[in-house]
C-alpha cells in the first residue's frame, strides 16, 4: 500500500538560500489511515523575524532550547523513507529541503495544483480556502503540525473528489498524460487503480468521439424570440418608474431593509428622460447613490416596452457580475415583468470546442497544457456557459495554454459554429443569447473591439450605458494599442515547428495518408521551405531586438532614476540619433525575413483550403492556426515599421525594458481617442449615458467631456446620501515637508504613520503613488508598529490584492499599504478601515510615454491635463474610505502642497463636504484616535 507524508515547514523567509527552518510538522499516511505524526522547532541560531513571529506564533525564547537544524533532519529522513511527499505549495518546501540535499528522489505531490484541477472554479487556492471550502476544521495557529494535518486532510477529500468523476473522464485524464509528468499523474493513476480496482496493465484507449457529447451538447437549445424594434418608441413613464423607489413603492415592499435615496430617483429620472429624448448624458452619482438600480430600470424598461436593445458596459469584472448576478434577479423579481438580460464576452473567455478536441487527439505538448486539458476535462461537464470566467486560471502557463483552446479565432464564424459544431459552441450560444436580449451586459474592452471593427462584435444598438466611465478614455486607449517583446515574436515562429513538429509537422501528419502522393509531395515542400525561413527568421529576431535592446541602453544615464525600468518614447529627435540607423538596417532585415514566412504560410493555408475534396483530419484547425500566425506576424510588421521608420503622426511610440532580465518590448498607442468615440458612439447612436462616482474636476464635467469629444452630452450630478460632515475628518498637515523634498517629507511620512497607527491601534490603509516609496515605507514602519502590535501589510510582499484585502479586513490590528490598484474598487466597509492615508497627490509620471505625447497637446499641460487627471483619481483615493451610512473614518493629507500650490484647492473643492481640520503632524494621532471613536 502506498504511503504517504503530508509536510509542512515554518521558515524565517522565502529564500532558501538566504532563510533557514524554524519548524518542521509531518503526518505519514496511507489510504487507509494515519500512520505516524512528527514535529519539532529548529533553532535557526538568528533572530526571527517579527513579521513570521505574528504569522507563527513562535518566538525566539521558542527555539532557544531546540535542536539545531543538522541535529533534527535525520530523524525527518527516517520519518519519511521513500514515501510520496504531499503538501499544499510542496515546491517551497522542498526547496529548502533539497538544499540540505534531502529528498530529491522522493515523488511528491502538490495539493495546490491537484485542487487547481479539482475544484477548477474554487477561485482561491490557499490551504485555508480550500480547507473551508471541502469542510475540513482548521487549526487557530500557523503551526507546521497543524498544516501538515490540514494537507493530509485536503489530499483525502481531493482523492474523493477523484475517485467521484465519471470513469471515462478519470481514464482520458491519465492516458492523455502518461508521457508528460506534469505533477497529477501519480494521484491520478492511484485513483484510477482504485476505482477500477485493479492496477493498470498497458496504456487505455479512450475514445474522443464524446467531446461532442456530454462534454457540449447535454446544455440546453438556444432559441429565444429575437427582437422587433417597434416602429413607434413607446416613451418611458417617469412618475410611473420614480414611484418603484418611492417610500411605499415596489422595492420597499420587497426588501424592507430598502433605503429611500432622493439621489437615486434624481439620477433615474435624468436617465429616463434621455431615452426619451433621444440625447447623450453624463451622471455623476456619489457613493452609496444606488447607481447601478437607477440606470438599469430605466435601461430595462425601455428595451422591454419597444423592443428595444440597450447595452451596458462596464470596465471591471466584479460589476459585471454584481449586475448579472445580482442587480437583474432583483430587477426581476421586482418588476414582475418578463424580460432577457444576457452576459457577453470577448471571444478569448469561451473555449472553443473545435481547438479543445483538436488538443484531446494530438495530446498536450507540456506540463501547463495537460493540466489545463484535465482541469477542464472535470469542469466542462458541470459548466453552464464554456466562459473561463467560471474557472480560475493558475499562472500563466495555464493563461498561455488556454489561448490555444479558446474562440479567439477570426476565421470561425457564426455561420461555421451552427453548421460544423451543430450550435454547440459557447461563444456561438452566447452571441445568440445576446441578440435576443433586451439588456446586453460587456464589459469596456468588448466595447471598444466593437467601435474599432466598425460594429462587427455586438449586436447592432443605439442605447447605452456605459458604467465606470472615468475608464473609458483608458480603456479605448488599451484596446487600441500594441504591444510585442521579442519572446512574443520568437514564439509565434517556434509554435510553428517544423516538418515533425508544431503547426507544419501537424500538417504533414494530417496530409501524408490522406492526398495523392504527388499533392503531398508539394505540401512536404512547401513546409520544408517554411521551415527553413522560420529559421532565418529567427535569427533576426534575436539580432533586431539585440540592437533595439543596446541603443535604448546607451540612452540610460547613470542617475535616471528609473531603476529596474527604462522607457524610450520614439520621437523624430530619437530617430535622428547615429545609433538609430543599426536599429533601421536590422528592422530591415528582420522584416525581409518576416514577409516570406507570412506569405508561404498564407499559401499553405490556402493550399490546405484547395484540398477540401479530401478527408484531412483537423483541416479547419491547421488552417486557422496557421492563418492565425500570419496575421500576428503582419500586425507585429505593420506597427513596428511605423515605430522604426514610418510614424503615425497619430500614434505614440516607445520602447521598453523592465525587469531583472531587461525583458524588452515596443509599443504603439492612439495619441487621442476622442474622435473614434464622436464617430462611433456621440454621432452614431440615440443616447449614450456615461456614469461613474467620478466624473466631475472641482464641480466641472469639462475636463472629461474635452477627452471623449462629448461635448454635446448634457451633465448631471446627484451628491452622496452619506453625511460626510459627522462621518469624515479631512485632516491636512500643514508642517510637512514638500514632496520635493524627498528625504525629509519621506522622515515625516514614516514618522507620521508609526504615530498614527499606534493611536489608531492600525485600520489603516496608506495610498501610495510610487512602489519605491511605498517598499521604503513599509521597512521602516514595520519594525516599530509590529513591537505594538500592528501587522504591516503591502504589496511588495508577493501577494495579490484579494489576498491583502482578506488579510487585512480579518485581522485585529494591521496597516495595509498600496499603490495604484487600491486607489480604487476596494470595498472595505466597517471598522476594519477607518483611516485613510494619502501619501502623495496622485499625479501621473510625466516621462510615461502616454502622458508626455498627450501633454503635448496642451498650451498648460499641468493645469490642463496633469491636475484634472490627478484630482480624478484622488476623489477615487478618497472613496475607500465611507462605504456605507454607519462608516466613520478619517483621511489625512500627507502632501503640503493642497494648501501651499495655487491648484491645490482643486482637490479639496472637489471633495464631499467633510469636517476639515488643518494642524500639525504632531497633533494628528491624537485627534484621529478621537474622532474615530466618537468623541
Amino acid at each position: 500500500m502506498t504511503t504517504f507524508v503530508a509536510l509542512d515547514l515554518e521558515t524565517t523567509g522565502l529564500d532558501p538560500d538566504r532563510d533557514t527552518i524554524i519548524e518542521i510538522g509531518a503526518v505519514k499516511f496511507t489510504a487507509k489511515r494515519i500512520e505516524g505524526e512528527y514535529s519539532t522547532l529548529i533553532n535557526p541560531g538568528r533572530p526571527i523575524p517579527k513579521f513570521i513571529e505574528n504569522l507563527t506564533g513562535i518566538s525566539d525564547a521558542m527555539v532557544a532550547k531546540a535542536p539545531l537544524l543538522r541535529e533534527a533532519l535525520p530523524k525527518l529522513v527516517e520519518f519519511v523513507g521513500d514515501g510520496i511527499i504531499v503538501g499544499h505549495s510542496i515546491k517551497f518546501d522542498l526547496g529548502f529541503l533539497h538544499k540540505q540535499r534531502l529528498f530529491k528522489d522522493n515523488n511528491s505531490l502538490d495539493t495546490y495544483d491537484l485542487a487547481a484541477v479539482l475544484m477548477p472554479a474554487a477561485g482561491r487556492y490557499s490551504l485555508g480556502a480550500l480547507a473551508q471550502a471541502t469542510g475540513i476544521i482548521l487549526p487557530a495557529t500557523h503551526r507546521a503540525l497543524d498544516d501538515a494535518r490540514v494537507s493530509q486532510a485536503l489530499y483525502r477529500k481531493l482523492f474523493e473528489r477523484a475517485l467521484a468523476l465519471p470513469l471515462d473522464v478519470l481514464a482520458e485524464i491519465v492516458n492523455v498524460g502518461q508521457e508528460i509528468r506534469w505533477g497529477g499523474d501519480l494521484f491520478f493513476e492511484e485513483a484510477l487503480a482504485a476505482r477500477s480496482k485493479e492496477k493498470m496493465s498497458g496504456p487505455l484507449r479512450v475514445s474522443h468521439e464524446r467531446v461532442s457529447g456530454p462534454l457540449f451538447a447535454d446544455k440546453e437549445p438556444v432559441a429565444p424570440r429575437p427582437l422587433k424594434p417597434a416602429e413607434t418608441r413607446k416613451p418611458l413613464d417617469l412618475p410611473a418608474l420614480s414611484a418603484l423607489l418611492s417610500p411605499g413603492g415596489a422595492f420597499e415592499k420587497n426588501f424592507p431593509s430598502f433605503e429611500h435615496r432622493t439621489q437615486q430617483v434624481q439620477m433615474l429620472e435624468a436617465v429616463a428622460e434621455a431615452f426619451n429624448n433621444g440625447g447623450h448624458l453624463m451622471v455623476e452619482a456619489g457613493t452609496g447613490t444606488g447607481k447601478s438600480v437607477a440606470y438599469l430600470l430605466p435601461a430595462i424598461h425601455w428595451a422591454a416596452q419597444n423592443d428595444e436593445r440597450v447595452i451596458v458596459s462596464t470596465n471591471t469584472i466584479n460589476l459585471q457580475d454584481q449586475l448579472i448576478n445580482k442587480d437583474v434577479p432583483t430587477l426581476r423579481e421586482v418588476l414582475g415583468f418578463d424580460f432577457r438580460a444576457a452576459l457577453l464576452k470577448g471571444r478569448s473567455n469561451y473555449i472553443c470546442p473545435r481547438r479543445f478536441e483538436s488538443i484531446r487527439r494530438r495530446g498536450p505538448r507540456n506540463a501547463d497544457e495537460m493540466r489545463l486539458l484535465a482541469k477542464l476535462l472535470v469542469w466542462l461537464p458541470e459548466s453552464r456557459t464554456g466562459d473561463v470566467g467560471e474557472i480560475t486560471l493558475s499562472g500563466p502557463g495555464e493563461r498561455g495554454a488556454w489561448t490555444r483552446m479558446s474562440a479567439e479565432d477570426e476565421n470561425c464564424t457564426n455561420e461555421r459554429c451552427a453548421s460544423q459544431m451543430a450550435g454547440i459552441c459557447p461563444l456561438y450560444r452566447a452571441k445568440q443569447a445576446a441578440a435576443a436580449a433586451h439588456v446586453i451586459i460587456v464589459n469596456h474592452a468588448l466595447l471598444l473591439a466593437d467601435v474599432a471593427t466598425g460594429s462587427q462584435v455586438l449586436p447592432a444598438y443605439n442605447y447605452l450605458v456605459v458604467d465606470e466611465g472615468h475608464h473609458l478614455e483608458a480603456a479605448t486607449t488599451d484596446g487600441l494599442s500594441f504591444r510585442a517583446a521579442q519572446s512574443d515574436v520568437e514564439r509565434s515562429l517556434k509554435e510553428l515547428g517544423g516538418p515533425n513538429s508544431g503547426v507544419l509537422g501537424q500538417t504533414l501528419k494530417a496530409c501524408r495518408d490522406s492526398i495523392p502522393p504527388e499533392a503531398f509531395v508539394l505540401v512536404q515542400t512547401h513546409v520544408e521551405k517554411t521551415y527553413n525561413a522560420i529559421s532565418t527568421a529567427l535569427v533576426h529576431t534575436g539580432n533586431f531586438f539585440q540592437i533595439v535592446g543596446e541603443f535604448l541602453k546607451s540612452q540610460r544615464g547613470d542617475d535616471n532614476g528609473l531603476g529596474y525600468a527604462q522607457q524610450l518614447r520614439i520621437v523624430p529627435g530619437v530617430r535622428s540619433q547615429s545609433g538609430w540607423s543599426e536599429v533601421e538596417v536590422a528592422w530591415g532585415n528582420l522584416d525581409a525575413a518576416l514577409k516570406p514566412v507570412r506569405e508561404m504560410l498564407v499559401k499553405l493555408a490556402g493550399g490546405l483550403s484547395d484540398l477540401s475534396e479530401y478527408e484531412i483530419e483537423e483541416r479547419e484547425d491547421v488552417m486557422s492556426q496557421l492563418t492565425s500566425v500570419a496575421r500576428t506576424l503582419d500586425e507585429f510588421a505593420t506597427q513596428t515599421n511605423g515605430l522604426v521608420s514610418k510614424p503615425d503622426p497619430k500614434q505614440i511610440y516607445w520602447i521598453e525594458s523592465r525587469g531583472d532580465d531587461e525583458k524588452l518590448s515596443l509599443h504603439v498607442a492612439p495619441l487621442n481617442v476622442g474622435p473614434l468615440l464622436e464617430q462611433h458612439l456621440w454621432r452614431n447612436k440615440e443616447s449614450v449615458i456615461v456614469t461613474s462616482a467620478t466624473l466631475t474636476t472641482a464641480g466641472e464635467f469639462d475636463y472629461l467631456k474635452k477627452r471623449l469629444n462629448a461635448e454635446s452630452a448634457g451633465e448631471v450630478a446627484v451628491g452622496s446620501p452619506f453625511d460626510y460632515q459627522s462621518s469624515t475628518l479631512l485632516y491636512v498637515i500643514n508642517d510637512i515637508p514638500e514632496p520635493s523634498d524627498r528625504q525629509g517629507h519621506q522622515r515625516a511620512l514614516e514618522n507620521g504613520l508609526i504615530a498614527l497607527c499606534k493611536a489608531t491601534k492600525g485600520r489603516a490603509m496608506a495610498l501610495f503613488t510610487a512602489n519605491a516609496q511605498m517598499k521604503q515605507t513599509a521597512q521602516a514602519i514595520r519594525g516599530p508598529l509590529e513591537r505594538a502590535g500592528v501587522v504591516v501589510y503591502d504589496q511588495t510582499e508577493g501577494a495579490s490584492r484579494h489576498q491583502l484585502l482578506e488579510s487585512f479586513r480579518s485581522a485585529d490590528q494591521a496597516v495595509l499599504l498600496g499603490t495604484r490598484s487600491f486607489w480604487e474598487g476596494v470595498d472595505v466597509a466597517g471598522e476594519a478601515l477607518s483611516v485613510l492615508a494619502i501619501a502623495k497627490l496622485p499625479f501621473d509620471v510625466p516621462s510615461d510615454p502616454i502622458i508626455a505625447a498627450r501633454a503635448e497637446t496642451f498650451e498648460n499641460s499641468f493645469m490642463e491635463y496633469s491636475v484634472p487627471e490627478a484630482i480624478l483619481r484622488f476623489r477615487q483615493g478618497f472613496g475607500r474610505l465611507i462605504r456605507s451610512k454607519q462608516d466613520r473614518g478619517v483621511v489625512v493629507i500627507f502632501d503640503s502642497r493642497v494648501i501651499t500650490k495655487r491648484y491645490g484647492r482643486l482637490f479639496i473643492d472637489s471633495l464631499p463636504n467633510c469636517t476639515r481640520r488643518d494642524g500639525p503632524l504632531a497633533n494628528l494621532p491624537a485627534l484621529a484616535a478621537k474622532w474615530i471613536d466618537g468623541k
